[in-house]
């Protein structure tokens, strides 16, 4: 008796949901989504401020890279200039 009432049941589950589905149209939210479109002007924009970004953080990282390189070299020649006194 209990299979009976649980297919009855179940059945009676599936036809509330699709009547439900029917009437208030409950969508999955993965189909309407639609990817933003992409503005060219924006776009170009974008690249050009990431650009310009990447050169100023390049550059200065090599900036700071030769004034590490001048300190040493300055350190060494001291230590040099002691060794030698």
């Amino acid at each position: 008796m209990q299979g009976q009432a649980d297919r009855k049941l179940q059945t009676l589950t599936i036809i509330v949901n699709s009547v439900a589905n029917d009437l208030f149209r409950l969508e999955n939210a993965e189909e309407g989504y639609e990817p933003p479109r992409s503005i060219r002007r924006q776009t170009l924009i974008e690249n050009r401020i990431r650009g310009k970004r990447r050169y100023i953080k390049n550059s200065s990282l090599e900036r700071l890279e030769k004034q590490r390189q001048v300190r040493r070299t300055s350190q060494t020649v001291a230590v040099l200039d002691l060794d030698i006194a």
